[in-house]
């Protein structure tokens, strides 16, 4: 049965790429109605499939109903014509006439609701299917929530609060776990540290264990990368004892901003006498075996 129903969404799915629906009816007519036929709806009988459902303020695309009383909502908009203002307008439909879910699509993508449960609009919602990512899995959950047995049996809707309860009881545990690695605490530090010394026989700081947990919650390397070493000036005594390892080469000169403060020095030292003599002469013995170097290298063999 389902893999029929895989054949069929992946049919949509290949419309949808192609451009062939552009509008609501076309959604209507080449996607939803389909579906609900796949899923056991008698779309010839009206009081079962009651399509324009009247509501106060307006009408529903489809009412999917047993015994004339609405069980689902389905309002079908143009691709990629889902908004806000269409959410809401459908759970004023849903609270008015007590319906217990709905559905709001654009036919690649269909949206289910609880709207008559407590809490915000996100948190009433179930995960979206988007036809395209997994016909199999889209085809699941369109039998999950909508065949005609699970909607006039009720089990719709048991399955949609378990799904929800599940997805609530991931948020909250995705937000503690965020909360409490960005932010541990020491016993729960001490606890990790702990665990660590009998998986692995070391012993790490409490620091080196939360800086982890921090990293590791913001999805960065471990351990960090070094930051680049900065340019520093040297002191005079460091000059004076190695003269030739803070200056920079002469092609360098003119282009470091950071070599200033030697190149300077290494212009002095070439005119050096007295006290600068003794650069003088490295600075000279340098340069000539670099120009020897220099030479060997551009030498043709």
């Amino acid at each position: 049965m389902h893999d029929r129903c895989s054949d069929i969404i992946r049919d949509i799915v290949e419309r949808i790429d192609n451009g062939e629906f552009r509008s609501e009816t076309d959604v209507r007519r080449g996607i939803v109605d389909p579906l609900l036929e796949k899923l056991r709806w008698p779309l010839r009988r009206p009081r079962v499939v009651e399509r324009e459902y009247p509501v106060e303020g307006g009408r529903v695309d489809y009412a999917l109903c047993d015994q004339k009383e609405p069980l689902v909502f389905i309002e079908a908009k143009r691709p990629e014509g889902i908004s806000d203002a269409s959410r809401q307008q459908l759970f004023r439909y849903c609270a008015a006439h007590g319906v217990p879910m709905a559905v709001l699509t654009d036919g690649g993508t269909w949206n289910f609701f609880l709207p008559l449960r407590k809490g915000t609009l996100d948190e009433r919602s179930l995960h979206p299917i988007a036809l395209s990512a997994d016909p199999t899995e889209a085809c699941r959950v369109l039998h999950r929530y909508l065949q005609h047995v699970a909607v006039t049996s009720g089990k719709n809707i048991d399955a949609a609060t378990r799904d929800l309860e599940h997805m609530r009881f991931e948020r909250a545990c995705e937000s503690v776990w965020r909360r409490v690695v960005e932010r541990p605490a020491d016993d729960f530090v001490a606890m990790f540290a702990k665990e660590i010394r009998s998986e692995a026989a070391i012993d790490p700081s409490p620091d080196a264990v939360a800086h982890w947990l921090r990293a590791r919650a913001a999805g960065k390397p471990w351990p960090p990368e070094p930051a680049p070493p900065k340019a520093t000036t040297p002191t005079a005594d460091q000059f004076w004892r190695e003269p030739l390892h803070y200056l920079p080469g002469r092609e360098d000169l003119s282009q470091n901003s950071n070599s200033r403060p030697c190149s300077s020095l290494y212009a002095a030292g070439r005119r050096g006498s007295g006290l600068l003599a003794p650069i003088r002469r490295q600075i000279l013995r340098a340069d000539k075996t670099t120009r020897r170097s220099d030479a060997s290298r551009n030498t043709p063999r």
